[in-house]
């Protein structure tokens, strides 16, 4: 068996036009720590072994369909999990 290189998922990035906005929500969502990023973005940060950040990038690209990801949350609190959930 031949053993490459291995590889580590460092971050998600999503171009975005309001790429604080959007970093504002998640972070309260996901209870992340922002911070800057070095391509004029915000990173979240995750504060338990997620492993991995997530990083809204900022673009002057116009939006044509559907956003093609989405997040799929799971909570072990119903009460955790509404509390930082807007609008509930």
């Amino acid at each position: 068996m031949r053993r490459g290189m291995t590889c580590q998922l460092f971050a998600v990035c999503f171009d975005a036009s309001q790429p604080l906005r959007l970093a504002r929500f998640w972070s309260g969502i996901l209870g992340w720590e922002m911070a800057d990023d070095p391509h004029d973005g915000v990173a979240l940060l995750p504060s338990d072994d997620t492993g991995f950040r997530i990083r809204f990038l900022p673009t002057q690209e116009r939006k044509v369909g559907q956003n093609r990801m989405h997040f799929d949350l799971t909570s072990t609190s119903l009460e955790t999990s509404s509390r930082r959930w807007p609008g509930r």
